[in-house]
């Protein structure tokens, strides 16, 4: 069984906004270190940064029938489902994931992924996107078709 083909990426590294996100390297591994508002700069971020990179492919937020999104914590959850008008089932699978394996970092849209392949897969032809974000401050954008 077969994913979807990718049709394009992009990366957004927003500038100033290095103490948002960080790692730290120490003597027993590396830590994460978070903003205390780093969701609510995320639902105020995400949308503009998600519509700019739609618009560039001809595509709208209502075009995408599928989201691939990391979900953070719970209140990212809420942050992104607002800012991007998720649709409930999306949400679900969001906060369904953190309570199965947490906050995986990146790992999180494998695990989502697999989980719509074998659970909820769309429609061939229907646009997805894959929405993550981490250090630096960025965004990562991946469009697909099913």
């Amino acid at each position: 069984m077969l994913g979807p083909s990718i049709l394009a990426s992009r990366s957004v590294l927003l500038r100033n906004t290095h103490t948002l996100v960080r790692v730290d390297s120490l003597s027993e591994g590396d830590h994460p270190t978070m903003a205390h508002d780093i969701s609510d700069f995320i639902g105020a971020h995400v949308r503009r940064e998600a519509e700019a990179f739609l618009a560039s492919h001809r595509l709208r937020l209502s075009d995408i029938g599928s989201w691939i999104c990391h979900p953070g914590g719970p209140k990212t959850v809420a942050k992104m489902v607002e800012a991007l008008d998720l649709p409930a089932a999306t949400a679900d699978l969001m906060h369904s994931t953190l309570q199965s394996c947490g906050n995986v970092s990146s790992a999180n849209l494998l695990v989502l992924l697999q989980t719509i392949m074998n659970k909820q897969r769309p429609a061939p032809g229907t646009h997805g996107l894959a929405v993550n974000y981490g250090p630096g401050f960025n965004f990562e954008f991946v469009l697909v078709r099913w």
